[in-house]
């Protein structure tokens, strides 16, 4: 009984409970870590994954317009263009897939490499089937670039026709004036953005 009333024992209890709440925080510490990188691979995927939807629904907006102006959509840039998205979406396609069966690491490691022009990291185990992964580099100023020469052709072609003749326009869709200067404004306001961050 002498033991319990001895001074140094209240240090000891307060001592081990500190002791004991270091191990326990320090056990939970990897899982808070772990969360806050799901959080941030899922918010750079969502990120990722709109950029690939306005991407094709731009391409979108302008296939509408090429019953009317063949030769602009059977040029090589247009065909470029459609390649580099459908190539975003199977990585976009890729990503969501890993993010589903729980390897965000995976994930991460995908998005960095195509989001980060330094390409540091090692793609053998992500990439399988995704050979057109390398050709993705820059991949949102190469994609801004195509648009910006499609727009350029679609321009010109639309200014010459109409100088020669008045086409009948679709009554489902805006004017091609009209839909050129909304994706021009939308690219502009991308080139703005990036030159920002």
């Amino acid at each position: 009984m002498h033991l319990l009333n001895t001074p140094w024992l209240p240090l000891l209890l307060a001592f081990l409970a500190g002791m004991l709440t270091l191990v326990v925080f320090r056990m939970a510490l990897p899982s808070l870590r772990g969360r806050k990188a799901r959080r941030e691979v899922a918010a750079k995927a969502a990120w990722f994954h709109e950029r690939v939807l306005d991407f094709r629904e731009r391409a979108t907006t302008l296939d509408q317009h090429s019953d009317e102006y063949v030769a602009v959509f059977n040029d090589d840039h247009w065909s470029s263009l459609l390649k580099m998205i459908t190539q975003l979406e199977t990585v976009d396609r890729q990503i969501q897939r890993l993010l589903a069966s729980g390897k965000s690491a995976d994930a991460a490691t995908l998005l960095n490499y195509i989001c980060d022009s330094r390409r540091s990291s090692s793609m053998e185990q992500v990439a399988d089937g995704l050979d057109e992964v390398a050709e993705l580099v820059n991949w949102e100023v190469v994609v801004n670039s195509m648009l910006k020469r499609v727009l350029s052709n679609l321009e010109a072609a639309t200014t010459s026709v109409e100088k020669v003749a008045a086409l009948p326009s679709s009554r489902r869709r805006q004017p091609t004036i009209v839909t050129l200067a909304d994706l021009k404004k939308r690219l502009l306001e991308d080139d703005a953005f990036q030159t920002e961050s």
